[in-house]
């Protein structure tokens, strides 16, 4: 199986957080999250879509993890509050 063949798979399968080109968008996610930029959040989730990820993909693999992320560095003071609050407030959308 191509790798291009076998990543389709992975996007069938729901397991997109496996694959490198969904960690990519992961990463930038986070980033937009943590810099409180909610146009480029959106935009890493609409790149997904137009990839050809899943819904649900995108619902299970970003705005969690990126949640999750936000409160350990919060609880390990590498995050304000303030700045905890922006990202909580931006994922929603």
């Amino acid at each position: 199986m191509q790798p291009r063949q076998s990543e389709e798979v992975v996007k069938k399968q729901g397991h997109a957080a496996k694959t490198p080109g969904f960690q990519e968008l992961k990463n930038s996610f986070f980033l937009a999250i943590e810099n409180g930029d909610a146009v480029a959040a959106e935009r890493v989730v609409n790149q997904g879509l137009q990839e050809g990820w899943s819904v649900h993909s995108i619902y299970l693999h970003l705005p969690t993890p990126t949640q999750f992320e936000i409160g350990e560095r919060w609880s390990r003071q590498e995050m304000n509050v303030a700045q905890g609050h922006l990202a909580t407030h931006i994922i929603p959308r």
